[in-house]
């Protein structure tokens, strides 16, 4: 099963179309929304939103994260894009591009962003948003690394996203006060980064990338690969 997972409050976005086009396409098999009277703030509101729906149909199922201003016309194969982790087990997550020529396969990037799709079985291990988080991509790709899983961006389709900084739920949580501008990466992770530049550039550790090694052909020996 393939399952979405949209945080939303108020009017905002685009939730009633992308609702209308994941009905009418069939691309996933259940949609799961968690509607905020006032914003969480992004990566408390996708915990929440993961929690209550692996708490629902377990963690055998990918897991779709889009937020409520994304949008979808006849490239988002989001089918196709699943079928990479049916194929390939070791991998955590599979990120939609914002455009591009789409093509067959995947670019394997350590850090990866947008809406993905999630490995249902990443999340048993543990992966999930930190509350508070400003760069929550960034977060997950970390954890998904370091638990020996891969990262990847389809080639297979692409999700646009209608989002600037005037009207991110972040920064508007930013500058009210209610989230804090720094991350606080690099002090969590301070034996897995050699460097940072946040949001989405990372250079790991010997530490980080042999732990990675170790915990992916663990899994790979239990997938039998």
């Amino acid at each position: 099963m393939i399952i979405a997972l949209i945080p939303t409050y108020g009017k905002r976005g685009y939730l009633d179309e992308m609702l209308a086009w994941l009905n009418a396409t069939n691309e996933v098999d259940a949609v799961e929304i968690l509607r905020q009277d006032e914003p969480l703030g992004s990566a408390l509101a996708r915990r929440t939103l993961i929690e209550q729906a692996t708490q629902k149909y377990g963690y055998d199922h990918h897991y779709l994260m889009l937020d409520d201003d994304c949008k979808f016309n006849r490239f988002s194969h989001i089918r196709q894009a699943a079928a990479i982790l049916d194929n390939e087990h070791d991998i955590g997550l599979v990120s939609f591009p914002l455009g591009g020529i789409v093509q067959h396969g995947y670019a394997e990037q350590i850090i990866v962003k947008h809406c993905w799709l999630m490995n249902g079985k990443l999340l048993a291990a543990g992966a999930n948003y930190t509350p508070g988080e400003l760069y929550d991509s960034l977060d997950m790709c970390i954890q998904s690394y370091l638990l020996g899983y891969r990262n990847v961006v389809t080639r297979e389709a692409f999700i646009w996203h209608d989002v600037t900084q005037d009207n991110s739920i972040r920064w508007r949580l930013v500058a009210e006060g209610k989230q804090s501008e720094q991350s606080g990466i690099r002090d969590r992770y301070a034996n897995y980064i050699e460097r940072l530049q946040e949001p989405y550039a990372v250079k790991f550790t010997s530490v980080a990338i042999e732990l990675h090694n170790s915990c992916n052909n663990i899994l790979k020996q239990w997938q039998g690969q």
